[in-house]
């Protein structure tokens, strides 16, 4: 059994004009990743993905890649910190490069995370949302 996790912050969004500023999220961030690190948690298992290097693009790859290596008896934890939307009765979380106008392609909604993770071999999965 192997615990893995991706941990996501975002304070600083490249568009900022719209998507302000989140105070305190990289703080969270490495609380949780600490906490993770006390109770056995590898680093070399932590994928810490913060401001310019939370992409639509990296996300979905860590997320993605994740699902596909974890097996049964291995478990998922996901935390992110950041700005959510919600468009058109769906659910996003965004990215650094979250774009207002291009919501669809720019952020990542919460339900293909889901069904990302529901394809898994992995049945302990953690979702945290900040």
């Amino acid at each position: 059994m192997s615990n893995y996790a991706i941990i996501v912050a975002i304070e600083n969004y490249h568009n900022n004009s719209q998507l302000h500023d989140v105070d305190y999220a990289i703080n969270d961030a490495k609380a949780i990743k600490s906490c993770l690190l006390k109770i056995g948690y590898n680093e070399n298992d932590i994928t810490f993905l913060i401001n310019e290097y939370a992409t639509h693009a990296s996300i979905v790859e860590k997320i993605t890649q994740l699902s596909n290596y974890a097996q049964d008896s291995d478990v998922i934890f996901f935390y992110y910190a950041g700005h959510g939307l919600f468009c058109d009765g769906k659910n996003f979380i965004t990215c650094v490069d979250t774009s207002l106008s291009s919501i669809e392609s720019t952020s990542i909604n919460l339900y293909e995370i889901l069904a990302s993770y529901e394809k898994s071999k992995s049945k302990q999965i953690m979702l945290f949302l900040d």
